[in-house]
C-alpha cells in the first residue's frame, strides 16, 4: 500500500504548484464571502432601521389606542343608555 505520490523532484514540484492553487483558491473565496456579507449588510440595514422606527411608533401609538378605545366604549355605553331612555319615553 502506498502513503501518496512518490518522494520525487517532478512530484514535489506538482503538490507545491497545487498548494500555491488551493492557497488563490482559499483567498478567493474569503474575500467573495468578505464582499457578499458587506453587501448583505448594506441591503439589510435600512431594513433594521424600518423594524425600529416602526416599534418606536408602535409603542407611541399604542397606549394612544388603548385610551382611544376605552373612551368609545365608554361613550358607545352612554349613548346606548340615552337612546333606551328616549326610547322608553316614546313608548310609555
Amino acid at each position: 500500500m502506498g502513503r501518496g505520490p512518490a518522494p520525487t523532484r517532478q512530484n514535489l514540484i506538482g503538490l507545491e504548484r497545487r498548494l500555491e492553487r488551493v492557497a488563490k483558491g482559499t483567498a478567493l473565496l474569503r474575500r467573495k464571502r468578505e464582499a457578499l456579507v458587506a453587501e448583505l449588510f448594506r441591503l439589510a440595514r435600512p431594513a433594521a432601521t424600518a423594524r425600529v422606527s416602526i416599534a418606536e411608533r408602535a409603542a407611541t401609538a399604542y397606549p394612544l389606542l388603548l385610551g382611544a378605545d376605552s373612551h368609545f366604549f365608554r361613550y358607545r355605553a352612554f349613548f346606548r343608555c340615552f337612546q333606551y331612555k328616549c326610547l322608553s319615553q316614546f313608548l310609555n
